[in-house]
């Protein structure tokens, strides 16, 4: 078994999440923003870092507009 995601959420912010809104990933509550990632695996990380950029030159190349995802364009 091998490690690829680690995070941490401090007791008081776990406390204030309602955590029935979580449930069926409610677009209310984004926990990415919430937890401190303390490790990633260097190839998820390397992963993430080529979407990233497949996206940045998606952006500049259409502007987003073909895409589902047209809203991550600046």
């Amino acid at each position: 078994m091998e490690l690829l995601l680690q995070t941490h959420m401090d007791g008081a912010t776990a406390n204030r999440i309602n955590w029935r809104e979580t449930e069926g990933f409610s677009p209310r509550v984004n926990l990415s923003e919430l937890w401190t990632q303390d490790y990633i695996h260097p190839e998820i990380e390397a992963e993430i870092a080529q979407e990233n950029l497949e996206q940045a030159a998606d952006c500049l190349d259409e502007g987003g507009f073909f895409d589902f995802d047209w809203l991550e364009c600046p």
